[in-house]
């Protein structure tokens, strides 16, 4: 079963005529029974921007949609959700979206050629879209639109990219059938050039957090990644000469970078990157004690951070147990009032770390900021773990998606 499946043979490359460097992807969606565009943002932008998705389209932003009509989005974040089936493998999940073949047509497009037989010509400059950025290429003798392609497009890099944005490894027992995954737009064209994984996790989650403090809904604005564990932009120049210039600018969080950025670095002259010898990893884990509403941060099992909290009003109202931080919002929305993200009297504050509670997906339970700094040491919530802003900003940006919380009642 696939939810909300877009073919890869339906993904098309659209440019823009503002600019010469501006490219995005345009993905027609169906709309299903139901559905509003406020929630199709969420759904694949991390916004509840609607009015962008309605200009997009040409359509009155306060009109209803009909089932069935096919709506264009324009570079999200996301490009659907896949249901794992028994037998399937992630190579075989990645290949029905990222292909060679599909790769040819966004690399024609992204370089508006027409004509993939005549469209090259020496010298001339290409754009190299990557999933951890965009490379430069100058055409030599000889090249061919299906041997660049040949060449850029390893499909290993879009299986790590899926593995990635869905916090899961590239091994075989990495999926199950009935999980859901996320596909990711590889070439988001966004302020870091790369999909983080919590944008993505975030988006496929419909971009809000229905807390129990509060019906949150995440409010990251189109054209920027929500908070990234890794983000890189890699910068490649190939000279026509025989020696080839590589020059790589590569940033990256407290977590790491995406090992796809490496890889990336060398992609303009056809080489693999070798990767650096991974350093010895500690393991960052939170422990709350709702009795004594502390949150404590270990590192390596040594306490890192302890803070002060809120946690639920009435014993029983915060679930005690196991159980890991699977969605991670900047700005969430309050949209039980429809307070934006951001707006001072939202009660979730400016960050929402949502947690695997079951049947919630990470959008009912979680850690959050708040607007009642006061209430911060007492029972106040209605379930969820409250902290200032200020700490529960440290926590985002410290810890990622997987790690795991404790919660001692």
């Amino acid at each position: 079963m696939v939810i909300g499946l877009i073919a890869a043979s339906s993904f098309t490359i659209r440019t823009s005529a503002q600019t010469n460097e501006e490219t995005y992807l345009s993905v027609p969606y169906t709309v299903n029974p139901g559905e509003t565009l406020y929630g199709i943002s969420k759904k694949f932008y991390l916004t509840g921007d609607y009015a962008q998705v309605a200009q997009t389209n040409g359509w009155n932003p306060k009109a209803g949609l009909k089932a069935g009509t096919t709506v264009k989005l324009s570079n999200p974040l996301i490009l659907g959700y896949y249901t794992v089936q028994s037998g399937d493998t992630l190579f075989a999940i990645t290949n029905r979206y990222f292909n060679r073949n599909q790769y040819m047509e966004t690399l024609m497009a992204y370089n508006r050629i027409t004509d993939p037989n005549t469209g090259l010509k020496i010298g001339t400059a290409l754009r190299i879209p990557l999933p951890a950025g965009e490379a430069k290429y100058t055409v030599l003798k000889g090249d061919t639109l299906y041997g660049l392609s040949a060449r850029y497009f390893k499909q290993q890099d879009y299986q790590l990219a899926v593995a990635e944005a869905n916090g899961i490894g590239t091994a075989a027992a990495a999926i199950k059938a009935g999980q859901v995954l996320r596909i990711p737009n590889p070439f988001y064209m966004g302020s870091g050039g790369i999909i983080s994984g919590e944008a993505v996790g975030n988006a496929a989650n419909g971009g809000h957090a229905g807390g129990a403090d509060g019906r949150a809904a995440g409010s990251t604005k189109a054209g920027a990644t929500a908070s990234a564990t890794a983000s890189a932009t890699v910068n490649t120049t190939v000279n026509t000469t025989v020696n080839t210039t590589v020059n790589t600018s590569l940033s990256t969080s407290p977590a790491g970078a995406s090992p796809a950025a490496t890889a990336a670095g060398t992609a303009g002259n056809g080489a693999s990157a070798a990767k650096p010898a991974a350093a010895p990893v500690k393991v960052r884990t939170i422990e709350i004690d709702i009795t004594h509403n502390k949150l404590y941060v270990r590192y390596g099992g040594a306490l890192e951070k302890s803070f002060d909290i809120a946690s639920g009003k009435r014993p029983g109202l915060t679930p005690a147990g196991s159980f890991e931080i699977v969605t991670k919002i900047k700005n969430p929305w309050y949209s039980a009032k429809g307070i934006p993200g951001g707006d001072p009297s939202n009660p979730l504050g400016s960050r929402w770390l949502g947690l695997n509670v079951p049947n919630t997906g990470g959008m009912t339970y979680g850690i959050h900021g708040t607007n009642a700094p006061a209430s911060i040491g007492t029972n106040a919530s209605a379930g969820c773990i409250r902290m200032h802003n200020e700490d529960v900003e440290w926590l985002f940006d410290t810890v990622t998606t997987g790690t795991k919380v404790t919660v001692h009642a």
